[in-house]
């Protein structure tokens, strides 16, 4: 199987960091894999290249760039099997080559929901580039229930929508010290409990 990761960017974030993961975890298990960032490269860009994973920059400029997009269609790697986007212009980009190569198109959306249970707002532009893109969705991803409604309302189709929490790869979280050492230094008694809370200090979170 032949699959395309298509997104804006792999900058540090937890959405990028799900994708390096999966792709690293999908090359383990004999699946080729190829990732093309459209506007920048990041942190976990310079992960999966090294990983050996074959990686490009279409280093567009804007997201209606021609000449960006002929270098996408010639770094799609001939016809995958499907294409995976994520983020608006890798929305975009994305549906234009699952659609010459004739391939499912698969939307991940990792937009964080508010407390009010919608996603996080977009500009009057990322929403209609959203409408444009979310039709053609053979299916669509998200993290979380509460993200199912605010995406069937910007258009994606109901039947395609399917709920896959962020999940890890048990075996790579092998602590590097003993439990004990560390409560020590963290100066937690024998009967407190402990949470570590790794995320962004932001409201939705």
């Amino acid at each position: 199987m032949r699959l395309l990761f298509v997104c804006d960017d792999l900058h540090v974030g937890g959405a990028q960091r799900q994708w390096a993961e999966l792709v690293l975890g999908l090359r383990e298990r004999g699946v080729e894999t190829r990732v093309l960032t459209v506007a920048e490269e990041g942190g976990f860009f310079e992960q999966l290249h090294n990983a050996g994973v074959p990686v490009r920059c279409l280093g567009f400029r804007g997201r209606l760039d021609p000449a960006g997009l002929r270098r996408a269609l010639r770094e799609a790697g001939g016809r995958p099997d499907a294409v995976i986007v994520q983020q608006v212009s890798g929305q975009l980009v994305g549906a234009a080559i699952a659609r010459r190569a004739g391939a499912p198109l698969v939307v991940t959306e990792h937009t964080p929901c508010t407390p009010d249970g919608g996603l996080l707002p977009r500009t009057a532009h990322q929403r209609l580039l959203t409408r444009l893109v979310a039709p053609r969705a053979q299916r669509t991803i998200v993290v979380a229930r509460a993200q199912v409604e605010p995406v069937v309302a910007l258009g994606y189709r109901p039947e395609t929508v399917r709920v896959i929490p962020n999940g890890v790869f048990p075996d790579r979280l092998v602590p590097a010290r003993p439990r004990e050492q560390v409560r020590r230094e963290l100066g937690v008694a024998d009967r407190e409990f402990a949470v570590l809370c790794a995320a962004a200090m932001r409201p939705e979170k």
